[in-house]
């Protein structure tokens, strides 16, 4: 691994940075695909799960941003109404209320005042 450093520059140096450094055009190009085929992947395997596993698929990956550890139950307070969630999963807003409520009925979550709580972070596996 190579020590490195990161800084924020001004975007028209970055810009004039991309156009006249061959090297930094090429790598940047490189990860940027690397970053596309990486979604394209993971858009196709969240396309063959249910409503219900993609909003589980979901939640773990919130619990594994905000507690890397996933131990306990998690809270977190998402910041998606119902409408933008169910678009992000591919679903009506009025199916995600179903699916939501089924996860509350099986105890896996719980909702109070905007705040989502993950009660059993190991049953959405």
């Amino acid at each position: 691994m190579a020590q490195s450093a990161l800084r924020c520059i001004p975007a028209k140096d970055f810009v004039y940075l991309a156009k006249t450094n061959e090297q930094f055009s090429w790598d940047l190009h490189r990860l940027l695909a690397q970053q596309i085929v990486t979604q394209m992947k993971n858009m196709e395997a969240i396309s063959c799960l249910s409503a219900k596993d993609r909003l589980k698929r979901f939640l773990r990956d919130m619990i594994d941003e905000q507690n890397p550890a996933g131990s306990g139950p998690s809270n977190f307070s998402l910041s998606l109404t119902s409408r933008d969630l169910s678009q992000i999963l591919a679903i009506t807003p009025e199916y995600l209320c179903h699916v939501l409520k089924e996860l509350k009925q099986q105890g896996l979550i719980s909702h109070a005042k905007g705040v989502l709580t993950v009660n059993d972070p190991a049953g959405l596996f």
